[in-house]
């Protein structure tokens, strides 16, 4: 896998985990508002309340999936995001460095790393370009995953 690739895939994996996290808070949300639940339909008798406890049921597993399936992804992109700071911290410059650990680490906007740094979001894209040119030259614009890092997300 290129070098660039490699770090496209780290941001893509941070962005679905971000994604999971929401749609878990947004869930349980869903789960704790009295909103969510359809009074208006519910009748006063013992099927009714067992229907209302079957779709809580649901919605508790529906949580508890989420929650096993962050738990893998956060333990995939971790190790990824390790070998990635290890590349990274590789880089002879400091702004280059900051640059790629911003957007592919921590999935920040390059229009937010150049406002964080106080450059054009063309000199953001500058040091992104020197980064991954130097990484290239660093590495032979390849990496090497172990195989902890090979299974690929379900």
């Amino acid at each position: 896998m290129t070098v660039k690739d490699f770090l496209k895939d780290v941001y893509k994996q941070g962005v679905y985990l971000r994604t999971l996290k929401t749609t878990k808070e947004k869930l349980l949300e869903d789960i704790a508002s009295p909103k969510a639940m359809a009074y208006d339909d519910v009748k006063v008798d013992s099927s009714a309340q067992s229907d209302l406890s079957d779709k809580l049921l649901q919605i508790y597993a529906e949580r508890d999936r989420l929650s096993e399936k962050i738990l893998k992804a956060m333990a995939e992109v971790l190790e990824r995001k390790k070998i990635a700071i290890e590349l990274i911290n590789r880089l002879t410059s400091y702004e280059e460095r900051v640059v790629l650990m911003e957007h592919y680490l921590n999935c920040r906007e390059w229009e937010d790393i150049a406002r964080t740094m106080s450059y054009s979001v063309s000199r953001v894209y500058f040091y992104h370009g020197m980064g991954l040119q130097e990484l290239r030259m660093l590495t032979g614009d390849v990496v090497v995953l172990g195989d902890s890092c090979e299974n690929k997300r379900q």
